[in-house]
């Protein structure tokens, strides 16, 4: 089972899809009105059937929340900001945590493999939400990771690095560098290289993927 948090118009889905197979399933949450449409519209032309597609935000609460929508980027839509901005529309959408998600669903946790977590700073608010989805799954973490959309979310990077600790995560950059080797894609950090990196990233305003590797399934 494959989790995308963030799906966006569905280009990991459907790579997802493929990845999974016919006995697989992919779950693809994405909030956003227009973004939901054209991910439907994607998934749906791209002939797969292994797949359920979810209107919903993922946060550390249930209930109703306020999506700010960025005019230019499709996929810089931020979730309950601290400071909206005169830029972005505004628009409501549905929040669930992904434990009561799984629990609603009777999803096996066990069966979970692999969530890809692309929601613009409100990463900490999922992992919060998913105590006991990232207790019991052990599944491997694809997670962006920007400094600043995490403070402007109210929240602060030692909530990512707490939860790395706590989970017994190995974190790895996650480099896009295509046509290269694998051990030249990835690149093993420890919490002190992953501050470091912090410090350039809030300085520059800049993002990279991690990949959090459950330490037992480390070579």
């Amino acid at each position: 089972i494959y989790f995308d948090l963030g799906a966006n118009i569905g280009w990991h889905s459907i790579f997802a899809s493929r990845w999974t197979g016919p006995t697989g399933k992919v779950w693809a949450f994405e909030p956003e009105r227009d973004n939901f449409a054209l991910l439907t519209r994607n998934l749906r032309a791209s002939e797969s059937s292994n797949y359920n597609l979810i209107q919903m935000a993922l946060s550390d609460e249930i209930g109703e929340g306020t999506l700010a929508t960025s005019r230019e980027n499709l996929g810089d839509h931020i979730l309950n900001p601290h400071v909206y901005g005169e830029s972005r529309n505004r628009q409501k959408v549905s929040m669930t945590t992904l434990d009561q998600f799984v629990s609603e669903k009777n999803i096996v946790l066990s069966k979970i493999r692999y969530v890809k977590i692309d929601v613009q700073g409100s990463e900490p608010r999922i992992f919060r939400g998913g105590s006991k989805f990232f207790k019991q799954t052990r599944a491997i973490i694809q997670v962006e990771f920007e400094p600043k959309g995490i403070a402007g979310c109210g929240d602060s990077i030692f909530d990512v690095f707490a939860f790395i600790d706590k989970h017994s995560y190995q974190p790895f950059w996650l480099k896009s560098e295509f046509g290269r080797k694998l051990d030249s894609v990835l690149q093993s950090l420890s919490i002190a290289d992953l501050f470091s990196l912090t410090q350039q990233l809030f300085e520059n305003e800049g993002v990279i993927d991690l990949l959090l590797v459950p330490s037992e399934q480390l070579p």
